[in-house]
């Protein structure tokens, strides 16, 4: 199972978007999205030789609805 949340991994940005470094974003995108292709690519290199194995990615509910603020 994969997690980009709390814990020594989790990383946000809360500021307007036009205050939003590219430095930022691109770090956002290490750990929230790269996080996961990064697992799931380990993950998939132990269970395809074994033909066998489950992937359980865990989202967040900020990715269907936003918050207000900044």
């Amino acid at each position: 199972m994969t997690c980009a949340g709390p814990g020594a991994s989790f990383t946000s940005v809360f500021a307007p978007f036009a205050e939003i470094g590219m430095d930022e974003f691109a770090r956002v995108t290490q750990v929230t999205y790269l996080g996961y292709v990064h697992g799931t690519r380990a993950a998939m290199a132990r269970m395809v030789p074994r033909d066998r194995g489950v992937i359980v990615q865990v989202g967040s509910a900020l990715a269907c609805h936003g918050t207000t603020g900044t």
